[in-house]
């Protein structure tokens, strides 16, 4: 049987078959699956005239059409002119929504109204987004400038081959390139047009869009397609564009020449960037609501128009914008020293709880637009105004973003003064400080508020935990929550950002099951396809298989019952089958799901499968299965997930009204609990059987239950169980909660707590142990974290020469181990600087045998390397350790002790391969291969390898790049012996705690 014939029908009203008109398939508009998982579609979606909706562009259509027929051609470029106000921008934002057949449409539109979306390196960002999205790869972390260049490069070269290899075509859309802000002076960056592609292999196409008349800027080679007389398009005014612009230009000409309030208005919505709203207009003016409101409804109709949810008001085109900024002149920084005025004057007043959200969100992009790095550095290392952003948003995201963009800012720099580095060791070192207070945030803590209805705090807090891991979960966790409230395109935003696909199909399924479960069959299957999507670019065979289990859950929700048995049956793990075949066994009648049932090989999974359907089976049946069910749970020889399923039928048994079965399975199920040794399974036992006895009515039962639970935390687990059905319950687990010592199992004791509350409907009291939980999370102090940074300290002060101050540092660690780290490697650092006796003083004071003697080797190498070799052999003699002993007289010689292990991690090969090429002297080879590796800790590691081997301002530059990915612990001894000055200014800062404050 031939091969069926696939059919792009993206952007099809209909398919006709036959010879005749009338006979029409017409098929569904569904979107390519990856832009789910790209977020820069909705940015498109907001330019794009109704949302990009067919027919909202009006008199384009030979436009659109010539734009199709250039992406099935040979040739690679397509440069559409146009003067402003022509309708650019609508025209190819329609066409990347309505891509043609066969064909993937990657965007980016320059703008200047936006200061986040007009240059280079945001240009760089959202490819790599899209791009991603389109080959079902995780999008990055944060990146190095460098990094984020030659991964932008290989992803188009990737994308374009595999598309290519299945007849599809990549086309990439840029447009206003002629409104970059890279090409400013003193900006450090490339133009966005010299990014763009010299060779497009694979049938990639290219479109671009401009003004006429702006000269390519002088950073595109000579040899690019932009410079080689490519096919120019001249766009024609749109009639109904060129209506508008007459009108918006009339509008602005007028208030330009207003000498009242609007032009007041008007300039300092030019000059602060972003956007103010009515609120912050008003104090910014001083003229009272009514004013401003009659202002902004009426003259300004055109010129400016209020953007949602928060109502801040912008240019509605980049051409007013620019007029506007040209038109004022210099007379624009009057009312940008007022904005900074304002910034000052809450700064000076610690950013109190009215603070506008401009100065907290908005304004630091203006100060990026500026270059103006003194101001910014100020507003990233403000620790009150980040106080302040975590109480109104809920979160550190928007602090964590702050100070990302501030370090690229000084990274893009062709070269970093002591000034830079002093700025960026600081910068690192106040991100390690917001990562600390969000370390211990409970995954569950952000769902929790989002079901509370607060999506804002919710999201804000996920984003705010340090640990991609635990980040991960809780924005897994997050999603699911936000599809039950209803937050549709919040949703899709999350999902988009979870890096791992494994998660990622997780969060997806989670959202269909939602849709599911309401009713909503076309959206839980659209958010299955695009979990079926990024499962099969799942390595992990266990993982995908997983995966594949919970799609199988979904489709019989959505009533694909066939699709999911067939999914089922292809599994080869035997736990995930069985899950699998139970979930299609649940979609079926009681005689078929029996049938199936048989099918499940595993003896537990084929009891717990009967459980489940016994408890979802009609009345008349429920005593024949329940009696199946018990006989298969006899059978089971492990006693936990015995007494689990005999838990479970007990509540069957009891849902059902059969009171005294129950309570006959229920005491069964009790002995074999109690006789359980592991107290976590112990206390799960425990905990299913209070939940049942409540179900039986048994509540007295159930509590007796709970209290021979004799873990705190367990206890006030198995007391959330029982919240729906008493608030006293709450109440009492409660107080077990707060008594618990360990203050993270606390916080997620609580957070436990606050979710059964909510589920409950007990949303204020929810929302009252939310807070109480991340509060608890947030004051926990991570000690050992701060005896570590002390240590690294002490070390990098012992190497910028103040020994006696490095001593004092460390001398005044209490965590031991740490201590006894410090004061070696303060002896290593005196060594190197040939003060042996100092170094054997130092070494003296250490009381672990095993840090003395590696000090001890540390101090011979030293010595023979100054060529005092009878000296250095004396000094290994006296190791007591013979290991140690022998690595000492073998350093003194020269002889390497180094073992090199293979390995197949491809990081710690390119580490390894790093130092061989910076030992050789290839530093740019060796720079190439670090910045190759993905881990950030590794890298940051790898890039001070070859930052040792460099002149001062080249270390300088990699020393800055490390800071701006990893903790400043890992750089802070290399900057330290290249840049001493700059470790002592900021001591007192890195360590408040450091004695004799300099």
């Amino acid at each position: 049987m031939d091969e069926p014939t696939r059919m792009d029908l993206r952007g099809a009203t209909g398919v006709q078959i036959g010879d005749y008109p009338q006979m029409h398939l017409h098929v569904r508009d569904t979107p390519p699956s990856w832009w789910i998982r790209s977020g820069y579609i909705d940015q498109v979606r907001d330019i794009a005239p109704g949302g990009g909706a067919p027919g909202a562009l009006k008199d384009r259509g030979a436009e659109l059409a010539e734009l199709a027929a250039f992406c099935a051609g040979d040739q690679e470029y397509l440069w559409w002119k146009a003067q402003p106000w022509a309708g650019k921008s609508a025209l190819l934002s329609t066409f990347v929504l309505n891509p043609p057949p066969s064909v993937e449409v990657v965007s980016f539109f320059v703008t200047m109204r936006v200061a986040a979306q007009s240059d280079s390196v945001a240009f760089t960002d959202m490819l790599i987004d899209q791009l991603a999205a389109i080959l079902g790869e995780p999008a990055p972390g944060p990146l190095s400038p460098g990094r984020a260049d030659a991964l932008r490069r290989a992803l188009l070269l990737q994308t374009s081959g595999r598309l290519h290899a299945e007849g599809r075509r990549l086309v990439l859309v840029v447009d206003g390139i002629d409104e970059d802000r890279s090409v400013r002076p003193r900006s450090g960056l490339a133009s966005v047009a010299s990014l763009l592609p010299k060779a497009c292999g694979d049938g990639l196409r290219v479109v671009v869009s401009s003004r006429p008349d702006p000269p390519l800027p002088a950073d595109v080679a000579a040899d690019h397609p932009l410079r080689r007389g490519i096919r120019i398009r001249s766009l024609t005014m749109s009639p109904h564009a060129s209506e508008v612009a007459r009108h918006a230009g009339r509008e602005l000409y007028d208030l330009l020449h207003d000498d009242g309030l609007g032009r007041q208005v008007l300039a300092l919505i030019t000059a602060c960037g972003g956007g103010l709203t009515l609120a912050e207009l008003e104090e910014l003016t001083g003229e009272p609501p009514f004013r401003l409101e009659g202002l902004l409804g009426g003259v300004f109709g055109r010129t400016v128009a209020g953007r949602e949810p928060d109502r801040r008001y912008v240019f509605t085109h980049e051409t007013l914008r620019s007029t506007a900024v040209r038109s004022f002149g210099t007379t624009l920084a009057a009312y940008r020293e007022r904005l900074h005025r304002w910034a000052d004057d809450y700064r000076d007043r610690s950013w109190p709880p009215e603070t506008p959200r401009y100065l907290l969100l908005d304004y630091p992009a203006l100060l990026a637009e500026l270059s103006d790095v003194g101001r910014l550095v100020d507003l990233a290392l403000d620790h009150a105004r980040h106080d302040r952003m975590l109480l109104r948003t809920g979160g550190d995201a928007a602090a964590f973003a702050e100070l990302h963009a501030c370090q690229n800012i000084l990274l893009t720099r062709r070269e970093l003064t002591e000034a830079d580095l002093g700025c960026l060791l600081r910068l690192s070192h106040h991100r390690d400080e917001l990562e600390t207070r969000n370390r211990n945030i409970p995954v569950r803590l952000p769902a929790v508020w989002a079901t509370l209805g607060h999506a804002d705090r919710a999201e804000a807090l996920a984003y705010s935990i340090a640990d991609r891991y635990e980040r991960t979960a809780a924005l897994v966790a997050l999603s699911e929550a936000l599809a039950t409230a209803g937050e549709t395109v919040r949703v899709e935003r999350i999902i988009r950002d979870i890096i791992d696909p494994y998660e990622g199909s997780r969060a997806l399924l989670g959202v269909a099951t939602v849709a599911g479960r309401a009713g909503d069959t076309e959206r839980a299957m659209a958010a299955a396809d695009s979990a079926r999507d990024l499962i099969t670019t799942i390595d992990n065979s266990y993982e995908r298989e997983m995966a594949l289990a919970g799609l199988v859950e979904v489709l019989t929700i959505t009533g694909a019952v066939g699709q999911a048995e067939a999914i089922a049956r292809s599994l080869t793990d035997a736990h995930h089958r069985a899950r699998a075949l139970t979930a299609v066994a649940k979609a079926n009648d009681t005689d078929g799901a029996l049938r199936i049932i048989d099918d499940i090989t595993l003896t537990d999974q084929r009891a717990s499968a009967l459980v489940d359907l016994a408890d979802q089976a009609e009345p008349g049946r429920v005593d024949g299965l329940v009696d199946i069910a018990e006989q298969a749970v006899a059978y089971i020889d492990d006693p936990y997930r015995r007494a689990l399923l005999l838990a479970g039928l007990a509540g069957v048994s009891a849902k059902a009204g059969k009171g005294r079965r129950a309570l006959r399975l229920l005491a069964v199920a009790e002995q074999t609990g109690h006789s359980l040794v592991i107290p976590f399974e112990r206390t799960l036992v425990l905990t299913r059987l209070a939940e049942a006895m409540t179900a039986a009515g048994e509540d007295e039962w159930a509590e007796r239950l709970v209290r021979d639970i004799t873990d705190p935390y367990e206890q006030v687990t198995a007391l959330s169980q029982l919240v729906s059905t008493s608030a006293a319950g709450l109440h009492r687990a409660e107080r077990v909660a707060l008594g618990i010592a360990d203050a993270g199992l606390r916080a997620q004791a609580m957070t436990d707590l606050a979710a059964a509350a909510a589920a409950a409907g007990r949303h204020e009291h929810s929302a009252d142990l939310a807070l109480t939980a991340e509060q608890i999370a947030r004051a926990i102090t991570d000690t050992s974290g701060q005896a570590g940074a002390r240590a690294d300290l002490a070390i990098a002060l012992a190497v910028a020469a103040e020994v006696e101050w490095a001593e004092e540092t460390a001398r005044s660690i209490d965590d031991r181990d740490e201590r006894e780290r410090a004061l070696a490697g303060v002896a290593e650092a005196v060594a190197a600087a040939g003060d042996v006796p100092q170094a054997q003083r130092i070494i003296d004071l250490i009381t672990d045998p095993d840090w003395q003697a590696g000090a001890l080797a540390g101090l011979a190498e030293a010595q023979g390397a100054i060529g005092d070799v009878d000296g250095a052999e004396r000094i290994a003699r006296e190791i007591d350790d013979p290991e140690w002993r022998a690595r000492a007289l073998a350093g003194v010689h020269g002889a390497s002790q180094t073992v090199v292990n293979p390995t197949n991690d491809p990081d710690e090969r390119a580490q390894a391969l790093t130092a061989e090429l910076a030992t050789a002297g290839d530093l740019t080879g060796a720079e190439r291969v670090a910045r190759s590796i993905t881990d950030t800790g590794r890298q940051a590691r790898a890039l001070l390898v070859v930052a040792a081997a460099a002149e001062r301002g080249e270390a300088g530059r990699l020393i800055g790049s490390a800071m701006g990915m990893a903790s400043w612990r890992y750089a802070v001894r290399a900057l330290a012996a290249v840049y001493p000055q700059v470790v002592i200014e900021a001591a007192p800062t890195l360590d408040n705690n450091v004695p004799g404050t300099r």
